[in-house]
């Protein structure tokens, strides 16, 4: 069951523009952000031997891999933040 309940946008809008303001280019990135999240958690991770994040999270395994995954991409460049603690929270990890 996906959750499309915007849990991410606003931390993921302030993080990218650098304030809590909305206008009609920081609403559409913050959905496309929220949808591409929502979807993450339910996408099966090569990483997490092909569980979704959502499934490796029922096993203590694949808590640690998970934990392991997030540990991994922390450490990554990019231009948009992750949502680690959401996620955990999202995943009861």
């Amino acid at each position: 069951m996906k959750r499309r309940n915007g849990l991410y946008k606003q931390d993921m809008m302030t993080n990218i523009v650098g304030s809590d303001r909305s206008n009609g280019v920081d609403r559409q990135i913050g959905d496309y952000l929220d949808n591409y999240y929502d979807d993450w958690i339910d996408t099966p991770i090569p990483a997490l031997d092909g569980q979704t994040p959502r499934e490796a999270a029922k096993s203590s395994e694949g808590k640690r891999m998970l934990e392991d995954l997030f540990d991994y991409m922390h450490h990554l460049p990019n231009t948009v933040p992750f949502p680690y603690e959401k996620m955990k929270e999202e995943l009861r990890i």
